[in-house]
């Protein structure tokens, strides 16, 4: 990677560029009005954004922190800066931020097919939880249920996930 990209909040600013990335990148994306739901950031949702050194948005990570677990929902990266590492980064900022808030654990759902996702949060230290059996819809597919832990001892230690 030969640019500077950092993480910020995400604001009422960005939903636009956050439906577009989503539209880029997922066959059943997240609309504007639930973008904008997540950043209010109502009953415990985050959402982040990736910011490439011109402030263009290039990615994005959402989740929802509920007493010491963090769900991811969403994540995404703009299909012309994929597999340069930005989206491993980006989540292990975004657990070190729920870790440093008192969570332990973190799950998140992922496509079966989806094997790029799921390499990267094997990366992380996720591992298969469970499935929900044909969980998404066209195609038709299982969900794989992945969690990790966020103790000391488990993805994250103290001073990492910086992006």
């Amino acid at each position: 990677m030969t640019a500077a990209v950092y993480l910020e909040r995400a604001t009422a600013d960005d939903v636009g560029a956050l439906a577009a990335l989503e539209r880029a990148s997922s066959p059943h994306p997240w609309t504007p009005e639930g973008f904008a739901g997540a950043i209010r950031g109502a009953a415990g949702e985050r959402v982040v954004v990736l910011r490439a050194g011109d402030r263009s948005a290039i990615g994005y990570c959402a989740w929802q922190e509920v007493a010491d677990e963090v769900h991811v929902h969403n994540i995404a990266i703009a299909p012309d800066r994929r597999g340069q590492g930005l989206g491993t980064r980006m989540l292990a900022a975004c657990l070190a931020l729920a870790r440093g808030r008192g969570a332990r654990r973190a799950f998140l759902d992922v496509r079966e097919g989806n094997r790029p996702a799921r390499a990267l949060y094997t990366r992380l230290g996720f591992r298969e939880a469970g499935r929900r059996r044909l969980y998404y819809a066209e195609p038709a597919e299982d969900a794989v249920v992945m969690e990790a832990s966020l103790e000391a001892n488990g993805i994250l230690k103290s001073g990492e996930g910086a992006c």
